[in-house]
This record gives structure tokens, sequence and C-alpha cells, in this order.
């Protein structure tokens, strides 16, 4: 009944239709099955938190049921999706506001996002792949358009258009830093990497001067043979600029993300994805 929660230029959370009158959220953390119940238990659990004195509550490794059973990973299920549905809605009659990521994680088949292996892409390895493959994106950009555009019957509202859907991160965890050795295995983030330094550096001879000794011989952005650094935390300009593209890597695929959202499904919920784990540096990057 507030409105939208908005983002206000000091930081703080307010609604819309009182920008004024800074807001706090208290929230809590639904994992897998608990988001599936039946309508009595959800209009149970929703009016303890409320009395709880909580406004807020994050759907958390929802995506598994939300899949199951369907011919591939980004058509919903109709019976889990009355149970969310059932849920939700009891959630925002009692003006608890929601968060969410798009991914977390979903089990994708190698062959779903076009790549020809079997089995299925691992966690880690999805959140990964998703600003380097064309075809893993894809994926993710499906999920997305179909979970943010069902309508809700409780509702009569698209989750893209919900107030109470008030912030969204995009990858959950998914802070490269934490995964470098399995960046190092994929040649797409090798050709990525050396792109990259191609913008940066207009010649070989301009990184090569920047870099001095670290520039092997052999390797040269124009034929994709810059080597990763074995560690970011190693000393030296090759890790320096390695944490910077990673960093740029993750704006320039946030910004993509929210393009999405924005332009074509027409969300305007908060955008985050800064729920990092461990290895923050990469978003230290100046």
């Amino acid at each position: 009944k507030h409105g939208r929660v908005i983002a206000r230029a000091d930081g703080q959370f307010a609604f819309a239709d009182s920008p004024d009158q800074p807001r706090r959220f208290y929230g809590v953390n639904l994992c897998f099955g608990a988001h599936y119940l039946s309508p009595s238990e959800a209009d149970r659990l929703a009016e303890r938190l409320v009395r709880l004195g909580y406004n807020a509550l994050r759907i958390h490794h929802y995506e598994r049921d939300l899949t199951q059973s369907q011919a591939d990973t980004t058509t919903l299920n109709p019976q889990k999706l009355e149970q969310f549905d059932d849920l939700m809605a009891a959630l925002i009659r009692r003006g608890i506001y929601l968060t969410t990521d798009l991914y977390v994680s979903r089990s994708v088949p190698w062959r779903e996002a076009g790549i020809d292996r079997d089995g299925h892409i691992p966690m880690d390895t999805f959140k990964v792949l998703v600003p380097v493959h064309a075809g893993v994106f894809e994926n993710w950009k499906a999920f997305t358009r179909a979970f943010l555009g069902h309508v809700n019957p409780h509702t009569q509202r698209r989750y893209a258009d919900e107030p109470a859907l008030a912030w969204l991160a995009m990858i959950n965890e998914g802070n490269f830093g934490n995964f470098f050795k399995d960046i190092q295995t994929f040649p797409e983030w090798k050709a990525a990497w050396n792109r990259w330094l191609a913008r940066r550096y207009a010649t070989r001879q301009a990184l090569a001067a920047a870099w001095d000794q670290e520039l092997k011989t052999e390797e040269d952005p124009a034929n994709q043979s810059v080597g990763l650094p074995e560690r970011l935390q190693a000393d030296g300009v090759r890790a320096r600029d390695c944490i910077a593209f990673l960093s740029d890597t993750e704006r320039e695929m946030v910004r993509k993300m929210k393009a999405f959202l924005r332009d074509e499904l027409g969300c305007r919920a908060l955008v985050s994805n800064a729920s990092s784990w461990t290895r923050f540096t990469t978003d230290q990057s100046a």
C-alpha cells in the first residue's frame, strides 16, 4: 500500500509514497522446500512472521523445487508454482517485503545451455560462466523471464510488477574471486581476459611496457595467448590487472542484466549483486 521501496540518495530505503521517511527492514530466510506449503500453513507462517516483528523475507534456494520434473530448468512446475504463489500472497497481504536471487542453485544440464557435454553444470560453474558464455547467459534470462513474467493469481500481478518484491540479486554469492581456480579452466574466460587487455593497452608494446618482465615473450593479446595469473593474491601487475578485469566483467554483467530487467521485463525492483561470500578483492577495485 506504500508503493515500491526506493533507494534514497543518502543510501536509506524509503517507500515511494513517503520518500522523506527512511525505513528499516528486518527479515528472515527460507530455503528449499520451506517455500512450498499448504495454503493454511502459508497463512500460519506469514502470520507468525509478522507477529514476531519481521517485515521482510528472503526467498532462497527456491528454484530446484520450482522447476522440478519439467522438460527443462527454465519451465516452472505448475503444482509448485501454486504453492509458491500461495505463500507469496500470504506474505504480501501482511506487508512483508521480499527479496531473492535470480540464480542460486538450479541444476542446469550442460546441453540445456548449449554445451555438448553429459550431466549438469555445477552450481558455482554456472555462476562464473554467465558473463562469458552466451548459452549460459540466455539460460539465466529464460528462467528470469519465466519467473518474473508469471502472474500470481492471488494478486493479479506479475512478479516483475510486484511492489512487495523490493530487491533482486542477480546471482547468489557470485563473486568471481571465490571461483578463480574454476575460471582458469575455461577458454571463454581466457579469451575475455585477452580482449580486456587489448582494450586497456592499445598495443602489445604498451602492455610490455606496463608489465615489464611479467609479460612472456610468446604472450600477445592479439592471439589470445596472455595467461591469467596463477593466484589473484600474487604480487605484480598481472594479478593487479586481473582483479580490475574481474571487477569490470562483473559490472558489465550486472549492467546487461539490469537492462534486461528494466527494458525487456519492465521490472523496477532495486538491483544488487553483492552477496559475495569471502573473497571481496574484485569488488574493491577502484
